[in-house]
């Protein structure tokens, strides 16, 4: 690999599958560290992944060593394990797509990587989220969140089982902002 300049090697690993970066990774040296950001640029969680998997010591060094590539983050399954496998990192993750819309319609869990995520993210463009656990103070939390933390946000679907997505501003309107903080208010009291 030495004899090709790295300008070479970016465009060859450019136009490589995700397939076939993942075999051309564990080659040698020079070709794990051409092929690293475009693997972990984009993390998908699947159905084919295994919890003990995910938490296993390769897996987390991994984890550490790339952290700094990651872009985006799609989960489907289990979101709460996602999410807890990353607040060791989060202060270092620069997301610009965070997607947790589990299939199983399971809500999220334990909030509080969410929200670690989402305050140290301002480059953060697109947010999907599927059902948040009671009580409803949590959704005005997001909200509260998300609209002072998230400045380039692009996309935001909330809470919806279709694959609709939603501007922000249509989302968040006034009216729709004001019956969901008068409800948090009323649980408060």
């Amino acid at each position: 690999m030495p004899e090709l300049p790295w300008e070479i090697i970016g465009h060859i690993v450019a136009l490589l599958d995700r397939h076939t970066l993942t075999q051309a990774a564990p080659i040698n040296k020079d070709w794990n560290a051409a092929c690293s950001p475009s693997l972990w640029s984009d993390l998908r969680s699947s159905a084919l992944l295994d919890d003990n998997l995910l938490q296993g010591q390769p897996f987390q060094q991994g984890l550490n060593r790339n952290k700094h590539h990651i872009r985006n983050v799609r989960c489907i399954w289990d979101t709460s394990l996602l999410l807890s496998l990353f607040s060791d990192v989060l202060p270092d993750l620069d997301l610009a797509i965070l997607s947790c819309k589990p299939k199983l319609y399971k809500p999220i869990g334990d909030l509080n990587p969410l929200f670690l995520i989402l305050e140290s993210g301002p480059h953060l463009r697109t947010l999907r989220l599927g059902t948040l656990p009671p009580p409803i103070e949590s959704a005005g939390r997001l909200l509260l969140t998300i609209a002072r933390s998230l400045p380039l946000l692009t996309t935001l679907d909330l809470f919806a089982d279709a694959l609709v997505f939603v501007q922000p501003l249509v989302t968040c309107r006034a009216r729709v902002l004001g019956d969901l903080f008068a409800g948090i208010g009323d649980a408060i009291n």
